[in-house]
C-alpha cells in the first residue's frame, strides 16, 4: 500500500498543461476540515502501520498547492512546535502565497490524517490530560492548558523517509530516463538564478522532445519539465523559478559523480 501512496506522491496528473489553480482546492467540501470526521480511536489502531503511512501520503498528495508547505510542516515538527510558531513558520515558505487555507487548518488536517500528534501543555510546560479535565468546567478546562502544540508522528516520520525529494527524483527519473539530461540541463540552468518559463521555453528552444502516447507521437513542452521538477521538490516558485536545496544537492552529487 506505501507504493500505491508513494505513487501518488512521485505522480503527476495525466493532464500535463493542467494548472494547479484549476484543481481542487479542498474548499469545496468544508466539512472535511471537521475533526469530528476523523476515525475514531479503535478504527485508527485496527490500522496497520503501513495503512498510518498510506494515510498521511494521501493527506499531504491530496492537493498540489499544499503538498510542499505540508511536507515541510512534518519536517519542523520532528521537535515539538507550538501553533504559533508552525503558523509562523508556514508564511516563510516560498509556497505559502498560493496556498488556499490558513495555516491551522493545513495543520489540522495533518492531525486527522495521523500525521501531527496534538499536544495540550499548562503553564509549566506538563502534558495536559483529559483525566487532568476531569470533574472541572468548561472555562476551568481552557484555563488549565497555555500552549497548544503538535509533533510529528512516527507514521509521519515514515512518511518524510520515504518520500523525500531526492526519493522523489530517482523515481521520476527511473520513469523516463530519456528525460534525466533535460532534467539535469534545466536543473543547472536554474541553479545560476532565479528563471521565468520564458527563461526555461527559450533555454530548450529547438530541441527535439517528444513521446508517444496512444502510438501517436506528442511534444513535450518545456513546462512538462518544470512540472515534473516542482512536484519532485528540486524547483519552487519564488517569483520566479528558484532551485531548492534538494535539487543543489541533486546536481552536486551529478558533479561530484564525474
Amino acid at each position: 500500500m506505501a507504493a500505491d501512496a508513494f505513487g501518488q506522491f512521485a505522480g503527476f496528473s495525466s493532464n500535463s498543461e493542467e494548472r494547479d489553480e484549476d484543481r481542487d482546492n479542498g474548499m469545496a467540501d468544508p466539512a472535511n476540515l471537521d475533526l469530528a470526521d476523523q476515525p475514531d480511536d479503535e478504527l485508527d489502531e485496527a490500522l496497520s502501520f503501513e495503512d498510518k503511512v498510506d494515510r498521511v501520503a494521501a493527506c499531504v498528495t491530496r492537493h498540489p498547492l499544499h503538498r510542499e508547505i505540508l511536507f515541510k510542516v512534518l519536517e519542523y515538527c520532528k521537535e515539538e512546535r507550538v501553533l504559533r510558531s508552525i503558523e509562523q513558520e508556514i508564511t516563510t515558505y516560498p509556497e505559502w502565497p498560493r496556498a488556499t487555507q490558513n495555516q491551522y487548518s493545513l495543520v489540522t488536517s495533518l492531525v486527522k490524517a495521523g500525521g501531527l500528534d496534538y499536544i495540550e501543555r499548562d503553564i509549566d510546560g506538563n502534558l495536559v490530560t483529559d483525566q487532568d479535565k476531569e470533574g472541572l468546567t468548561e472555562d476551568e478546562a481552557e484555563d488549565l492548558v497555555e500552549t497548544f502544540n503538535y509533533k510529528t508522528t512516527d507514521a509521519g516520520v515514515a512518511f518524510l523517509e520515504a518520500y523525500d525529494p531526492a526519493e522523489r527524483l530517482a523515481v521520476e527519473f527511473g520513469r523516463t530516463p530519456e528525460r534525466i539530461p533535460v532534467y539535469r540541463e534545466v536543473l543547472d540552468y536554474v541553479s545560476q538564478g532565479t528563471r521565468t518559463i520564458d527563461d526555461i521555453n527559450a533555454l530548450l528552444e529547438g530541441r527535439e522532445m517528444g513521446t508517444y502516447v496512444n502510438g501517436r507521437y506528442e511534444t513535450i513542452k518545456p513546462s512538462v519539465f518544470v512540472d515534473k521538477l516542482e512536484h519532485a521538490g528540486a524547483l519552487v516558485w519564488d517569483k520566479g523559478w528558484v532551485i531548492t536545496k534538494e535539487g543543489e544537492a541533486y546536481l552536486k552529487h551529478v558533479k561530484d559523480a564525474g
